[in-house]
C-alpha cells in the first residue's frame, strides 16, 4: 500500500483513477480505485500501449472490483493520446445488458458510452468506425459473420471469459476484430486444461497464465471479501438410496442398459430433489438455523435450489414454517407453459423494487430462494 503513495501515482490516481458516480437516489459520490483496481487496469493500459502480447488474463476474485477496474482502465485508455482515440469494448456473457457492469458504468458518468443489443447494431457501430465505449454481449459476435473492422487500437475487456469460451465465440470475436486487443477477466481460477479460455486470453509471455491475479486469499486479508463458513448439515438430509432406486427402476423401465445409464445422472438428480420428506427435513434445518444463528445478528438469507420447480416446493413448505411475508422466489418466468411460476413472474422493476426490500434490515423479507 506504500507504494501507491508515491508522487507520480497520486497525479495517475486523481488523473484517471478517480470518478463520480450516481446512486439509485441521484446522489453524487466519490470513487477512487483500490490497489489492484489500479494494478490491474495499469497493466492493461501499459500492455496496449506496448502492442504486443495482444491479449491477457485477469483473475480478480469475485467481489473485488472487476466491474470499476473495467471502467477506471477504459478512462485511462480513451484519454491516452498515444492511442490515437481508441474504441474499448466491454464484452458481457449475459443474454441481456441488464448487468452490474452496464449499471457500473452508466452510473459513473463515462462520457462516450454507447450499448449495441442487436446483430445490427454492434454491425454499424464498428462498421461506422464509432471511437467510444461499446457495451455488448458475446452472444452478438456469434451473429456475425466475417471481418468488421481491422484498426489495432480497439481493446476488449471480456467479463468471466472462462464461461463462454466454450465453442466458437471467441474465434468469431477475433475473426470479427483481426488486429484487436483482447482481455478476459474472471472471478474464478482458470485451469490451463481450459484450452478455449487460455487460447483466446491467455499470453505465453505471462509465466503463471495470469497477467494480474488478486486471489482469495488476497482479497480476505484486505478484508475486501468476507472468508467462507461452512457448517455440516445433518446425515439425515443426505441421499435415501431406496427411494432413488425406486424412482429409477419405475422410470426406465423396458429400457435397455444404455438408455437407463443414460437417464440415470437425471433421475438420480430429481429423485433426490424432489422428494417431499427430504424437502421438509432441509427446510427445518434451515429455519431453525436462520432463527438461531443468523436472524439474531441481524442477517438475511439465500436458498439456492436445484431448479424452478424445487424452489416453488420449498417455498411451499417455509410458508408453513414462517411468515409468508419472510420468503420470496426470484426465478426466470420465461418458457412457462402451465403458468406454474405465474405468481412469480416480475419485470425488471418489480425485481429491482423486491431486492431493495430483501436489502433493507427493517423489511419483514428474510430469505429469498433462487436457482
Amino acid at each position: 500500500m506504500e507504494d501507491m503513495i508515491t508522487p507520480e501515482k497520486i497525479m495517475d490516481i486523481f488523473q484517471f483513477f478517480t470518478l463520480f458516480a450516481t446512486d439509485k437516489k441521484y446522489r453524487k459520490y466519490k470513487i477512487i480505485a483500490r490497489y489492484q483496481q489500479y494494478e490491474g487496469a495499469n497493466l492493461i493500459v501499459e500492455r496496449v500501449l506496448n502492442g504486443y502480447p495482444k491479449k491477457g488474463l485477469i483473475w480478480h476474485f469475485q467481489g473485488s472490483g472487476k466491474s470499476l477496474l473495467m471502467v477506471f482502465a477504459a478512462q485511462k485508455l480513451r484519454m491516452i493520446p498515444e492511442l490515437r482515440n481508441p474504441t474499448v469494448v466491454i464484452v458481457d456473457d449475459r443474454i441481456d445488458l441488464e448487468t452490474q457492469i452496464t449499471a457500473t458504468f452508466n452510473a459513473s458518468d463515462i462520457p462516450n458510452l454507447q450499448s449495441a443489443t442487436s446483430k445490427e447494431e454492434l454491425i454499424n457501430f464498428f462498421k461506422g468506425d464509432m471511437r467510444k465505449i461499446l457495451i455488448t454481449t458475446i452472444f452478438k459476435f456469434g451473429e456475425v459473420e466475417g471481418e468488421l473492422n481491422r484498426r489495432d487500437n480497439i481493446i476488449l475487456m471480456v467479463d468471466e471469459a472462462h464461461r463462454t469460451q466454450e465453442g466458437n465465440l471467441g474465434e468469431k470475436m477475433r475473426l470479427a476484430l483481426p488486429n484487436a486487443f483482447f482481455f478476459g477477466l474472471t472471478g474464478t481460477p482458470i485451469n490451463r486444461v481450459d484450452r478455449n479460455t487460455f487460447l483466446t486470453f491467455g499470453a505465453d509471455e505471462d509465466r503463471t497464465g495470469y497477467l494480474s491475479k488478486y486471489s482469495f486469499s488476497d482479497s480476505i486479508r484486505d478484508k475486501a471479501t468476507l472468508p467462507l463458513n461452512f457448517e455440516p448439515v445433518p446425515v439425515d438430509l443426505h441421499v435415501d438410496k431406496e427411494n432413488l432406486d425406486a424412482e429409477f427402476d419405475a422410470l426406465t423401465e423396458g429400457l435397455s442398459e444404455e438408455q437407463r445409464a443414460e437417464l440415470s445422472a437425471r433421475v438420480n438428480i430429481k429423485a433426490i430433489f424432489y422428494n417431499p420428506a427430504r424437502i421438509r427435513k432441509v427446510v427445518e434445518h434451515i429455519v431453525k438455523h436462520y432463527r438461531e444463528k443468523i436472524q439474531p445478528n441481524g442477517y438475511k438469507g439465500q436458498v439456492v435450489c436445484y431448479d424452478r420447480e424445487t424452489c416453488i416446493r420449498y417455498k411451499e413448505v417455509f410458508d408453513e414454517l414462517m411468515g409468508e411475508n419472510e420468503t420470496t422466489v426470484i426465478i426466470d418466468t420465461n418458457n412457462d407453459k402451465e403458468d406454474r411460476f405465474k405468481k412469480y413472474r416480475r419485470d425488471k422493476d418489480q425485481e429491482s423494487k423486491i431486492l431493495d426490500e430483501f436489502r433493507d434490515p427493517k423489511n419483514p423479507l428474510k430469505l429469498v430462494i433462487v436457482t
